[in-house]
């Protein structure tokens, strides 16, 4: 199915409104994943979600769209959606926070009770288990013991975690991850929370300020810094490493710096831009090119076709790593649509695919197309460089980023040997 940008995002002339209660939601990439599901149903003019009070609240045509069809984008985006069909009274909201016996009030104390019961019980169980395996026993005893402390272990933890499993299972189902799948994630450093907790495991924090990683770190920390690593995240620089105290004594540090990225200029309608300049400018990129040595004939050679330059150029300065930690760059573009016509450059956590239509013989004149994770192609009449450019910074975009972070970055995922 192929649908125009321009069409996908009009809004219709006369909206109905309506509230939906989502389930499933840990993080931002969660919120991230429904408002495109609710974008991307026809008739559809707005979709916000909230994570912390966990609705959304849609704009549609009714003569296109209802809540059937929006529920049904929500669960084939792996949440769960229930509409409010009526409007709670403000003096009844008044009435919930002054009252903590209401329904939703009494919900939300069962619900920690739960947790504690939980927390309390798996906690007494595996400390049992630990001292269980520290007694000396008969290794007959053994041999039925091992495999009753499995089947214990085993019952607990799913037992306990089964709202996570649930979760990550639901979550995999629809080929994507969150909160709940076992993986890692850059710490917060804006985090107020996060900085308190390294500080009670021993760790010297100190908040810095700065226009660049090495001359806020270098001016804060000095010659008493051992070994500092510093990289950008939004509108900060976060550097961790090891540093003398005033004692003399080596510490692991955490150290945040502002980060500051000069804007870019407005770009006028006939002007001749080069979009990689720009995105290196908007990105506040100074490192130099990460892989200026490609051999890209050999490349060109084994895809069996040439490449779009300003792609190369990418891939060339930019090297193996995300715009934003999201938009990941793919050093190759992978073939896997070739029947298709299109050559993935890069790609989501959502399993949005960001490809190159390969129409005509000029790659430099090849429109990109965004095949999206319910299979929906989108065309985008623009270059590579130009069209990261655009979800950058024009929050208006259907694919835009600009709404996550007002200060953008390239995380590279190599150190350059």
């Amino acid at each position: 199915m192929t649908i125009n940008a321009s069409t996908a995002t009009a809004a219709p002339q006369t909206t109905a409104g309506c509230t939906l209660d989502i389930g499933g939601m840990t993080c931002a990439s969660c919120v991230s994943r429904v408002e495109k599901a609710l974008r991307r149903v026809d008739g559809v003019a707005a979709a916000e979600v909230n994570l912390a009070t966990e609705v959304a609240t849609v704009h549609f045509d009714p003569a296109q769209a209802g809540l059937e069809e929006l529920t049904a984008a929500i669960t084939r985006a792996g949440y769960t959606a229930t509409p409010r069909r009526t409007a709670r009274p403000a003096a009844a909201n008044i009435a919930n926070v002054a009252n903590p016996a209401t329904s939703e009030g009494r919900d939300g104390e069962a619900h920690l009770t739960s947790l504690k019961r939980k927390w309390q019980i798996t906690l007494a169980t595996g400390l049992g288990l630990m001292v269980l395996m520290y007694v000396p026993l008969y290794l007959d005893a053994m041999d039925w013991l091992m495999p009753a402390i499995l089947v214990v272990a085993t019952a607990v933890q799913f037992w306990a975690g089964w709202d996570i499993y649930r979760a990550a299972w639901a979550a995999a189902r629809h080929r994507s991850t969150n909160m709940n799948t076992l993986m890692a994630d850059t710490v917060k450093a804006e985090s107020a929370e996060a900085v308190a907790q390294l500080k009670a495991l021993g760790l010297q924090v100190w908040m810095l300020t700065g226009d660049n990683a090495a001359t806020a770190i270098a001016e804060q920390v000095g010659t008493r810094a051992v070994t500092i690593r510093a990289w950008a995240y939004g509108d900060q620089w976060v550097g961790t490493g090891t540093a003398r105290d005033a004692e003399g004594i080596e510490r692991p540090v955490l150290v945040v710096a502002r980060r500051e990225v000069p804007q870019p200029l407005a770009v006028a309608p006939d002007e001749d831009v080069d979009w990689v300049e720009r995105l290196i400018r908007i990105t506040g990129w100074t490192q130099p090119a990460r892989r200026p040595d490609v051999d890209w004939a050999a490349v060109e050679s084994r895809l069996g076709a040439a490449l779009p330059s300003d792609y190369k150029r990418m891939a060339e300065t930019f090297g193996e790593g995300a715009f934003d930690g999201y938009l990941n760059l793919n050093q190759e573009p992978w073939t896997s649509l070739s029947e298709d016509g299109l050559l993935i450059w890069a790609g989501t956590e959502h399993e949005d695919l960001y490809c190159r239509r390969t129409d005509g013989d000029d790659p430099d004149r090849w429109p990109v197309v965004v095949r999206s994770f319910d299979g929906e192609d989108v065309p985008f009449g623009c270059q590579t460089a130009e069209f990261v450019c655009h979800i950058l910074i024009d929050p208006h975009h259907p694919f835009t980023m600009a709404r996550y972070f007002d200060t953008h970055w390239f995380m590279n995922y190599r150190e350059r040997g």
